[in-house]
């Protein structure tokens, strides 16, 4: 029985929208058998087995696919991005090249060659793309991020901050932004500038542990010492199991001098996480740090039993 190519392709197709990539591999395969260069299915072979983690499928089947259609926009991008991601990013240089050299008003190139490009540390060609990146979509907020963090790598801070600042004013209610330039501030070491600027990411729905390590920090350089260990308080609400953040509470209490217990919150969390060993360690490894013997050993008992 004669095959229906239009209809093999739709259920692939079909299969890759919902998720079914084992499906749409199988399939793949069964087309292949009787059009062994038709280069939608290689692409689409190669999409699905990217998806399940199957790297040499995906590496053979981009590759035919690209001798058969070596200017598909589409094949380029994601061919060269997964050659970046799997340790290959000199590979995906000149797929990366050429994509946005056939494409020039499409921002997903721009971006790909500079991303690829920072990989490699070309931090000039990096620059050179990401502002022709902001160029065609000035409103991209990562567009603004390559660029600044290519500035950032060629030692370059001052055009990294004002670039970020000119971005924020662009887009105001950007929270990786207002990130990005507290990075910025830290590295410059204006500690005041950079609490302000993680403050405000914070404020505008940013998250993460390393947000509230960060901020604290730079509120403790700020002079602000018991403003930093209530902010980085308020991060173990949201991020109960993070040893740095517990390492950084614990130890701005103590340089704080604040009142009560410094090594309370991590004792918490090692309880109501009896199954982490780290956290008993580290726990315990404070305990030894400010000579709390007795306490030392009754935790240890207590990390033993868990």
């Amino acid at each position: 029985m004669e095959r229906d190519f239009r209809h093999d392709i739709q259920s692939i197709q079909a299969h890759l929208t919902q998720g079914r990539f084992d499906a749409a591999i199988k399939l793949c395969r069964e087309v292949l058998d009787y059009a062994p260069r038709e280069p939608n299915t290689l692409y689409m072979l190669g999409v699905a087995a990217a998806q399940i983690g199957d790297a040499a499928t995906t590496r053979e089947a981009f590759s035919r696919a690209l001798t058969v259609t070596p200017d598909r926009i589409d094949l380029l991008l994601n061919f060269g991005n997964f050659l970046r991601e799997t340790a290959s990013p000199a590979e995906a240089l000149s797929l990366h090249q050429r994509a946005a050299s056939l494409a020039p008003q499409m921002p997903e190139a721009w971006k790909a060659l500079a991303t690829t490009q920072l990989r490699l540390d070309l931090c000039d060609e990096a620059l050179f793309s990401a502002n022709k990146l902001i160029s065609i979509s000035p409103k991209d907020e990562s567009a603004w991020e390559l660029a600044a963090g290519a500035a950032q790598r060629l030692k370059r801070l001052d055009e990294a901050v004002s670039m970020i600042e000119r971005a924020i004013r662009l887009i105001p209610g950007s929270s990786m932004l207002n990130y990005a330039l507290g990075q910025l501030c830290r590295e410059q070491g204006n500690f005041k500038d950079a609490a302000i600027a993680y403050q405000t990411a914070h404020t505008l729905g940013f998250d993460s542990a390393d947000l509230y390590r960060n901020t604290a920090e730079s509120l403790l350089e700020s002079g602000r010492s018991h403003d930093a260990v209530a902010f980085a308080r308020l991060g173990l609400d949201r991020h109960s199991t993070d040893l740095e953040l517990h390492r950084v509470v614990t130890r701005l209490h103590v340089e704080s001098n604040s009142p009560g217990d410094p090594v309370e919150d991590l004792i918490i969390a090692a309880r109501k996480h009896r199954t982490n060993p780290s956290l008993w360690e580290t726990a315990i490894g404070f305990l030894k740090y400010l000579d709390r013997k007795n306490d030392q050993r009754v935790l240890l008992a207590e990390a033993l039993a868990s």
